[in-house]
């Protein structure tokens, strides 16, 4: 049974990790880019991750928008959070792209419980990884990254 003094631990990080995830959202919204072409989403997503203390690699499995960020803590399972950040094709105004699916909120939501892992170092040891994964509606890169190995060493893969 998890204890109250966890839960509150839980909840606090959250709560102050609260704005930073919907500044996230905000901008991925307010720059929705379509698959394979998430270069601004990327940096700002890999910038985060930087101001965090996470090892960054850009350009992941050979893709350009594709990242990798890391935050390694001893020995033990490997965390893997999925990041989304493509928008539609002619879902926004005068049929620009726009996140209709809510890929801005899953990368928030990534950032989020990574932000809460890292502020509960002291209860386990292992890795966080932020995956970084481009173009989910038009190209499936996903694939293409389990084919390059970038799950092959995760234990538990998490997708908000």
């Amino acid at each position: 049974m998890i204890s109250n003094p966890l839960i509150e631990q839980v909840r606090s990080i959250a709560n102050s990790s609260w704005e930073r995830m919907k500044d996230i959202s905000d901008f991925l919204f307010k720059n929705p880019e379509i698959g394979k072409e998430e270069f601004v989403s990327a940096q700002f997503l890999c910038g985060i991750a930087e101001e965090l203390g996470m090892d960054v690699t850009k350009g992941y499995c050979g893709l350009d928008t594709a990242f990798l960020a890391e935050f390694r803590h001893g020995s033990g399972p490997v965390i893997a959070l999925i990041a989304e950040y493509d928008a539609l094709p002619g879902f926004g105004p005068d049929r620009r792209p726009a996140h209709a699916c809510g890929h801005n909120w899953i990368s928030a939501q990534a950032f989020g419980s990574a932000m809460i892992l890292m502020g509960m170092r002291d209860c386990f040891q292992g890795t966080v990884r932020i995956l970084g994964t481009p173009a989910n509606e038009n190209a499936g890169c996903k694939y293409q990254m389990i084919q390059a190995g970038a799950f092959d060493d995760v234990d538990v893969v998490i997708q908000n």
